[in-house]
């Protein structure tokens, strides 16, 4: 992708595919942008297995059953629901693996947290051990948090939704510079010709491809709200 990207460009601002070594840069920003919402997407999924996961233990404690025997019992409650092959899936199930070898819950929970990238889970994870030597309530404890979570869940929603327009607008606006660059070349290359073929040519087009690019950073940057 970083190299399309880079390819593209190569050929929009410079018209010709050497540039590439100038672009390359513009490719690997826009792939790791790419490859950051698509992990923030996955730990959106991961955050709402989660909490499903949380409510079947909360119900599995609620049954009388101890928190080594309510953690397997919610994977397979949640299997049910997401599929044996999903990767949260198989991640929760390893912690029965660890109950079998008789390594701590929370010790499991953290771990499994760490693996998945959910902050709320490690927080999770420390007070379980808090609430385990204390006496608490382990099943109200696994509600508050799949209830935080559910929170979170819903107003990161909002947002999207709220953001959703301006997505598009951001989108149209980025997608416009180079439609009339390649419409130019393809239909009136003489009106732009200086720029390909001239030394202040290609300084011009340097600094527009510059300028589009803070553009599209700093559009990203102003749409990435998260809680």
């Amino acid at each position: 992708m970083a190299l399309g990207v880079a390819v593209a460009l190569a050929w929009l601002f410079y018209r010709d595919v050497r540039a590439v070594c100038l672009t390359l840069p513009a490719g690997v920003v826009f792939y790791l942008e790419q490859s950051k919402k698509r992990r923030l997407v996955c730990i959106q999924e991961r955050r709402s297995q989660c909490k499903d996961a949380l409510l079947a233990v909360s119900s599995a404690l609620s049954a009388g059953y101890a928190l080594e025997n309510a953690l397997p019992q919610a994977g397979k409650a949640v299997g049910r629901i997401w599929g044996e092959e999903h990767l949260f899936v198989q991640e929760w199930n390893r912690m029965e693996r660890g109950i079998k070898l008789h390594i701590p819950a929370e010790q499991l929970l953290a771990d499994f947290a760490l693996r998945l990238e959910l902050p709320e889970m490690e927080q999770l994870a420390g007070l379980l051990a808090v609430a385990r030597r204390s006496g608490g309530g382990l099943g109200a404890l696994m509600k508050t948090t799949a209830a935080q979570m559910e929170e979170r869940i819903r107003v990161e929603g909002e947002i999207r939704t709220h953001l959703t327009e301006k997505r598009t607008e951001l989108s149209i606006m980025l997608l416009m510079p180079p439609g009339i660059l390649l419409y130019l070349q393809i239909f009136s290359y003489g009106i732009i010709a200086a720029l390909y073929e001239t030394l202040w040519g290609h300084i011009f087009m340097t600094i527009c491809l510059v300028i589009y690019g803070l553009g599209w950073w700093l559009g990203m940057r102003i749409l990435d709200i998260r809680m």
